[in-house]
Parts: C-alpha cells; structure tokens; sequence
C-alpha cells in the first residue's frame, strides 16, 4: 500500500512538471509573436493561462496576465491592458515575482502616458525604478530611463529628457541591449536636429551602424528616414534622395506596405524645393496609400497641407483652396474628437469617483454604527495599550541609550585609529619629501658641480635617474598625504583631482553625477576610499592608456552606486596582469562588498565598479 502511494505521489509530481513546462513552451510562442502577429501572441498565451489553471501557480498567472497586458497595449485597448496589468502586479507581489514587478509597473507608465495622465506616468515609472533597484536585475534600466527621456520629451523639458537619454544609453551599454542603445541615439539627435545637426549626423549614425548589426530593419527605415529630413534640412538633395531609397529597398524585408506613404510622403517633400509638379504627384501616391488604411489620422492632415502649399506654388490655386478646405475639416474634425474623447475620460473617472465616494459613505455609516456598540471597550483597549506602549518605550529607550553610548565608543575608537593612520601617513609624507628627496637634490647638485670638471655622460645618465626618482618620491609622499576633511565635498575633490591632470594636458575629463547629491550623505572613510580610487584610476590611465579623453558616469539608486570610465585610449593588452595600483583598488571596494569589471571596447576602455549601499 505505502508503494501504491508513493508511485501516485511521484506521478503527480512528474505529470505537474510536465504541464509547468508546457505552461513556459506556450509562452516563449506567445512572445516570438508579439513584433509580427498579435492575434497569434493572444492566442497562446489564452492557452498558457488555461495550462496554469490547472497547477494554480500564482507566479506564472503574473507572467500571463503582464502578457495579456502587453498585447492588449500593443493592440490600442488601453482599458483593458490597464486591467490585466493590475492584476499581473497583485499576483507578481504575492508569488514575490521580481521580473514581472518592475516590468508592470513600467507598462501601466506607458498606459497612462498614452492616457495623457502625466503625473501617473511618472508615478509608475518612478515605482519601477525603485522595485528593480531592490533586486540583482539589470536588465531593464535602460528601457525605464528610455521610457521617462519619451516622457520628458512631450512636456517639452528636452534637458531633462537628455540627461534621462544618456543613462539610458549608459544602461543599455552595460546590459548589452544593442536596440535600447541604438533608439536612444536616435531619439538624442532627433532633440538634436534643429539645434546641432552635425551632432544630430553623428547619432544618426551611430543608431544606423547598430540596427544593421541587430537586423532591426524597421529601426534601420526609421533612422534612413530621418537622415533623409536632415539631408534635407542641410540641403544636400544626393544625401537625402540616397537614404530615401535605402529606406524603400527595406519595405518588403519589413513586410509592411503602408511605409510606402513615408517614403512618397517624403519624396513631395524634397522636390517641392524644386520641381511642384513631382512634388505634387508624389504626395497624391501617399493620399492614396492612406485611403487603404492603417495610417495615423495626424499624417493625413500634414499631407493635406504639403498638397495644398505645394499647388499653391504651383499656382494653382484652386486646387490649393480645395485641399487646404479638406485640411481644416479634418483638422477640426479631429479636434472635436479628441473633445470628445477628453469629456468621456473625465466622465468616467467622475462616475468612478462618485461611486467610490458612495462605497466610501456606506462603509464609514457602518464603522460609525458599529463603534457606538463597543465605544466603552475601545477605550479600556486603547488606555491598556497606551500603558503597554508607554512601558515598551520606556524599556526600549534605556536599550537605546545603552546601544548609542557603545556605539559612540566604537566610533570614538575607529576615529583614533584612522587619525592615528593619517598622522603616521603624513608623517611618513613629510619625511620622504623633507628627508630622502632633500637628500636625492644635493646628491643631483653635487654631482652637477662634479659634471663641471669631469663633463661625462654617465653623471648626466645619473642625474637624470636621480630626478625620476625625485619625482616618484614627490609623488608617493602626495599621496600618501590625506588632505580630506570630514566635512569635504567629495565631488569637488574628484573634479579637483582630474583638473590636476589636465592643467599638464595629460588627457580631458567629462563628469556626470545623478543624482547631483550622490555624495553628500557618505561617512569620511568611505570618501576616503573612493577618492583613493579614483587617484589610482587617474594614475593608471595617465600611465598606460595614452586616452585624451576620459567620460566618469556615477549614478546611485537605494541599493547600489554605480561608477562607469570610459576612456578613448589603447585598451587593456591582451593576458595582462594586474599590478598593485589595480589591486589596492579591489581591496578598498572588497570593504562595502564591491566589484570592478573591465573590458575594451571599440573607442578604448571601460571600467564598471558596483558598490552596495547595504
């Protein structure tokens, strides 16, 4: 009987891993439809939710409803994709699913920045910034900081929206998400274009040599597109009529034929420059590619006008008045729908409130009739409670005390040590540059005044192994000099330090702080350390790399900072071997449980230290 049992326990087991992993094959299907065919997407992931009902796994009916989200955003049914989304978050905090609490969080931002609320954007974006940060994941940070530079950009804070762009990029080099990385670059020159449109070129380009690598053809249409604008802008025809036919020879890769509005729609727009009539048949090709459908409304309203101004240059005018009368209908037409739209979105958030407010009415009547039974045991309750919570306090506050005065002993003890290791450094400091390079310069003057009378080359070989050994003690008793206070700004100490470098043209530094304060709250060991850190990564980059240009990215959020140099030098060698400068990097991060990770990249180096906050 005990193997009977034992058999029907281990088929159960084998039969509900065998639905688990049909549950994941389901929805790896669902997602390797979502860029090409929703219809298909929604129609596995119906059958991964229908497989989960069946083990009632609280952590897969997340991952299904974040999907039923997904595809219904991708869809336009914003509603319901909202709906589905809240659900995915209860059931993501209940089966303590990490991926799925940020990644919903981020998508109800995209819903509500579709819904215009603003406000509430940010709010779900700034959530998912801090569950991602309370986790090991690094994933979607650039997709996040992405999602708020879009954000920022629509409110017209186009600084903001820069800064937001560049840690996106940052993230997204990090994380190796090449088609993060490559919209980022060209959302930047898109900010760029009417401003500095040689920079707008450069990322433009950049983003085009990215989505090529990937095979992200309808990025590589969109990037052609925009390069051809600001061709156009920059009045070079060839360029412009080039990137235009690069985009067109994409469509049917893409298999997407309404783009051949974009590339018709575009092609008006450069020869009515030059040649109306081409123009005009151009823009009429796109009129009738919209009449097919499947194209934004706000595009045939910008046609309608570029038709209308191109007859009028034409002249002719009638034609002109008759499609710019089709433009303002439209435009008055979509006016008043987007009226109506507004009305019925605050309507319904009016009824909603109204009805919660009604809930909320009936609930208080019933606590307040319910209160008048039992007032005089809530209060017996309550003056127990105040006596408990009086005691406990009381208690806890003598246990305070006692844990502060050993914990000021402690620091009072850690301080004499550390000022008891700054006067030995200083000390030793002051010896090396007082004593032995006093001595190393009277060595050099008498052997100067010897070379006087001998004049041989192997004094003045001497000398000069004597002055490099000079400058290695100067140097060696600068750094070994503390210098910092427990009150100083550690910002302006790095920045300090790197103009030290610059002012003997070594190489340039370029600094970016986010937050501003990332330093402000740190104790003066951990400034201490850090700064000895960045004094070995100047030295080593001044030694060995050869860079001119050095870019210092240091970002925090709850858990962690993070420190990102880039450096346009030679790179690391290959089979390189760390030297103690490298080493007494590691030992002073290994303190706060940091790491530091390095590699080459295309431009020179990258060094990444990650330091806990914990």
């Amino acid at each position: 009987m005990r193997l009977i049992f034992i058999f029907l326990l281990l088929s159960l087991s084998l039969k509900s891993q065998k639905t688990i992993t049909d549950l994941e094959n389901m929805i790896d299907r669902s997602n390797s439809f979502l860029s090409s065919n929703l219809d298909s997407a929604m129609f596995y992931m119906k059958k991964a939710y229908d497989l989960n009902d069946r083990v009632g796994n609280d952590y897969y009916r997340a991952r299904c409803l974040y999907n039923f989200g997904n595809i219904n955003y991708k869809k336009g049914y914003l509603r319901k994709a909202g709906y589905f989304t809240k659900q995915a978050l209860f059931f993501a905090n209940k089966s303590k699913n990490e991926k799925i609490l940020y990644r919903a969080e981020n998508l109800l931002g995209l819903i509500e920045y579709d819904n215009t609320e603003y406000d509430r954007s940010i709010m779900h974006f700034q959530n998912a910034l801090k569950k991602i940060s309370e986790t090991d994941f690094n994933d979607y940070y650039a997709t996040i900081y992405f999602n708020l530079g879009n954000l920022t950009i629509t409110k017209e804070d186009t600084l903001n929206a820069l800064a937001y762009y560049e840690l996106a990029r940052k993230h997204a080099l990090v994380s190796k998400d090449t088609l993060t990385e490559l919209i980022t670059y060209n959302s930047i020159a898109l900010i760029e274009i009417d401003k500095n449109r040689n920079k707008a070129e450069k990322y433009f380009k950049k983003a085009l040599i990215l989505s090529k690598k990937a095979n992200e053809y309808s990025e590589t249409f969109n990037i052609h597109i925009n390069l051809s604008n600001l061709y156009n802008k920059k009045r070079d025809f060839e360029k412009s009529i080039h990137h235009l036919r690069d985009a067109e020879a994409l469509i049917d890769k893409i298999g997407n034929k309404n783009l051949y509005f974009y590339i018709n729609f575009n092609y008006g727009g450069l020869y009515e420059k030059e040649n109306y009539q081409k123009a005009i048949e151009f823009y009429h090709k796109a009129e009738g590619i919209y009449d097919l459908g499947g194209i934004p409304i706000e595009q045939k309203i910008s046609l309608l006008k570029s038709i209308s101004n191109a007859y009028a240059k034409n002249e002719n005018f009638k034609k002109a008045n008759e499609y710019q009368d089709h433009y303002y209908k439209l435009k008055d037409s979509l006016f008043t729908i987007e009226k109506e739209k507004d009305y019925n979105r605050l309507f319904t958030k009016f009824e909603v409130e109204k009805k919660n407010n009604k809930i909320t009415q009936l609930t208080q009547e019933k606590e307040i009739e319910s209160l008048r039974g039992s007032r005089l045991l809530i209060i017996l309750l309550l003056l127990l409670a105040m006596i408990v919570a009086i005691c406990f306090i009381f208690f806890q506050n003598i246990r305070s005390q006692k844990k502060l005065r050993e914990k000021e002993e402690k620091i009072n003890i850690s301080k004499g040590i550390l000022e008891g290791q700054n006067e030995e450094r200083n000390r030793l400091a002051k010896e090396l540059h007082d004593g032995v390079a006093g001595s190393l310069v009277g060595i050099n003057l008498m052997l100067e005044h010897e070379n006087d009378v001998q004049k041989t080359e192997k004094i003045i070989e001497i000398q000069k192994n004597i002055n490099n050994l000079y400058e290695e003690i100067r140097e060696i008793s600068h750094d070994l000099k503390t210098g910092i206070s427990e009150d100083a700004n550690l910002q302006q100490l790095i920045r300090s330090l790197a103009s030290s470098y610059e002012r003997i043209q070594k190489f340039k530094t370029n600094f970016l702080f986010f937050p501003d304060n990332i330093f402000s709250d740190m104790d003066f060991n951990f400034k201490m350390d850090i700064y000895r850190v960045f004094q070995e990564i100047f030295t080593n980059k001044y030694k060995h790399s050869g860079a001119r240009n050095i870019d210092i990215t240091c970002t925090q959020n709850s858990e962690n900072i993070n420190i990102i140099i880039e450096d346009n030098g030679k790179g690391f060698p290959e089979n390189y071997t760390e030297g103690i400068g490298l080493k007494n990097i590691r030992e002073r991060l290994n303190k706060y449980q940091g790491e530091m990770m390095m590699e080459n990249s295309k431009q020179g180096s990258i060094t990444i230290l990650n330091i806990p906050m914990k």
